[in-house]
C-alpha cells in the first residue's frame, strides 16, 4: 500500500507539488504559533528526548528509543516513553502498558518496548502533554522519551533526534503530503538537534556530499546508522523450539512502513533471501485469515520456517506455531556525515552535560 502510494505521489508529484507548498506553510504557521507561544506548550520538569521523522514510513525510531531507554536504565534512571500507541484502543487514558496487554489495547511497537524494556515505563496516550504529566505525579520517571515526536510541538524537549533515510536526502527532498511523505517542509528541520540517517556502510561515501548539500547550511551534526540484527526470538505462546540456522529456507512477513530494508535484515541476517516476502500494511492487525495465508505460502514453498519483526511478533503471537521466529535488531552506529566522530560519543557528551547521563 505505502510503495503503491510513494508510485502515485512520484507520478502526480507535478500536480500535487502546490499543495504540498500550502501544506508546509500551515504547518510552518503552526510551528510560529507554538515558539511564540500563541499556542500553548508544555515544559516538562524532566529532561525530554524526542525521535521522530521528517516523513512518514519505517526509518528505525522505536530501535532506536529502545536503545536511549536501555542506557538510561543502565545508567540507573527510569525512563518513561511517551507515545500515541498507532491504531490503538488503550481501556483508559494515559494508559501504562505492561507485556500482557494485548496489542489492540496498547499497539504493536509500545508493546514490543515494555517487553524488551523491563524498568521502563511506557505510557500509550495521542495526548503526550497529558500523558506525561500523569507520568510525574504517578510514576516519578527522572527522563521523557517522546516516541515519534518531532512534529508534537505541545511537548517541549531538550534533545530533538530527527531520522532520515537516503531517499529523504534524495528524491523526496522537501516533498510534503500530498505531493510526497513528508510530514512538513524543509524548514521544519531547523527545530533539529542533531541528523541520523539509517543506510547501509556502502552508502555513506556517496552520503557525504548529499547530506551536505542538503544539511551543512544547519551546522548540525549528521550521523549515519543502520538496524544490525541480533537474533531470532520464538513468536508461537506454545513451545519454544531451536532457531533456524542461516541457510535455512524460510519465508518473511512483515507490516512495517520499510519492508525492502526488512527484507535486507533478514537475508544478511539468513545467508540467503527468502523464499516469499508477503508484504502487510504498516500497523497491520494480523488475523486468522492471515495466519492461514501466511502458513500456506510456507507449505507451498517449502519453507522451514516463518520469519517476521518484532513489532509483527506481537499481533503474529495468538496464532503462530513453533516455526514463526522474530528477528531482533538493534541500532549500529557509523561515522558521521557532518561533524565528528560518532552518534555514541555525541550521546555520551550529550548525557553528561544535559541529562547527568554520564
Amino acid at each position: 500500500m505505502q510503495r503503491t502510494l510513494l508510485r502515485l505521489q512520484s507520478s502526480l508529484s507535478p500536480l500535487l507539488a502546490p499543495l504540498g507548498w500550502a501544506y508546509a506553510a500551515i504547518l510552518r504557521h503552526r510551528e510560529r504559533a507554538f515558539a511564540t507561544g500563541s499556542r500553548d506548550s508544555w515544559q516538562p520538569p524532566i529532561p525530554t528526548i524526542s525521535v521522530g521523522n521528517i516523513s512518514w514510513g519505517g526509518t528505525g525510531k522505536t530501535p532506536l528509543v529502545a536503545w536511549l531507554a536501555r542506557r538510561a536504565l543502565d545508567a540507573g534512571r527510569t525512563p518513561a516513553i511517551l507515545t500515541r500507541g498507532y491504531n490503538a484502543v488503550p481501556p483508559s487514558p494515559h494508559y501504562l502498558a505492561s507485556p500482557d496487554n494485548l496489542p489492540m489495547h496498547v499497539g504493536d511497537e509500545p508493546l514490543m518496548l515494555c517487553r524488551a524494556l523491563p524498568g521502563a515505563r511506557v505510557v500509550v496516550d495521542p495526548d503526550r502533554t497529558r500523558a506525561g504529566q500523569w507520568a510525574i505525579e504517578t510514576l516519578r520517571p527522572d527522563l521523557f522519551i517522546l516516541d515519534d515526536g518531532f512534529s508534537h510541538l505541545a511537548v517541549r524537549r531538550d534533545l530533538d533526534l530527527v531520522l532520515l533515510t537516503p531517499d529523504d536526502l534524495g528524491r523526496h527532498w522537501n516533498r510534503a503530503i500530498p505531493a510526497g511523505p513528508w510530514r512538513e517542509g524543509q524548514a521544519a528541520l531547523e527545530r533539529a538537534t542533531a541528523f541520523l540517517v539509517r543506510c547501509d556502510e556502502d552508502k555513506i561515501p556517496d552520503l557525504g556530499p548529499l547530506a551536505q548539500r542538503r544539511l551543512g547550511v544547519l551546522n548540525k551534526p549528521v550521523f549515519t546508522f543502520t538496524l544490525l540484527p541480533q537474533g531470532l526470538s520464538p513468536v508461537s505462546l506454545r513451545r519454544i523450539a531451536t532457531p533456524p540456522p542461516p541457510g535455512t529456507r524460510y519465508i518473511l512477513a512483515s507490516a512495517t512502513g520499510n519492508p525492502a530494508s526488512v527484507y535486507a535484515t533478514a537475508t544478511a541476517y539468513m545467508g540467503r533471501e527468502p523464499m516469499k516476502h508477503l508484504v502487510f500494511p504498516d500497523h497491520h492487525n494480523f488475523t486468522s485469515a492471515d495466519w492461514l495465508n501466511i502458513s500456506v505460502s510456507a507449505r507451498s514453498w517449502e519453507a522451514e520456517a516463518v520469519l517476521c519483526t518484532e513489532k509483527d511478533a506481537a499481533k503474529l503471537a495468538p496464532f503462530a506455531d513453533e516455526t514463526v521466529w522474530a528477528l531482533t535488531v538493534t541500532p549500529a552506529f557509523g561515522p558521521a556525515l557532518i561533524g565528528q566522530g560518532d552518534f555514541i560519543t555525541w550521546w555520551e557528551e550529550q548525557a553528561g552535560r544535559l541529562l547527568g547521563l554520564g
